[in-house]
């Protein structure tokens, strides 16, 4: 699919969609893989920098959110 945005009917959608809906709440999302961003590199190299991941299993995006020293998985699938 290249860098196009898609949406399945089924609700799920690709990483560039989640990029602009997050950029027009002044929420950037870096791509963890990312060879040309220095908070991609940060991230891989002390990870626990990092405030938040957005995560994909199985295409169900979820967060990863650190609050102080802790880090909260925000699965909508759990209790």
């Amino acid at each position: 699919m290249g860098s196009q945005r898609f949406v399945l009917a089924a609700g799920f959608c690709n990483i560039q969609v989640l990029q602009e809906a997050l950029k027009n709440m002044d929420i950037e999302l870096i791509p963890f893989n990312s060879n040309n961003d220095a908070i991609a590199k940060q991230a891989r190299a002390r990870p626990n920098t990092v405030q938040a991941y957005v995560c994909n299993l199985a295409e169900h995006w979820f967060a990863i959110r650190r609050f102080h020293r802790y880090y909260f998985d925000l699965n909508s699938m759990y209790t």
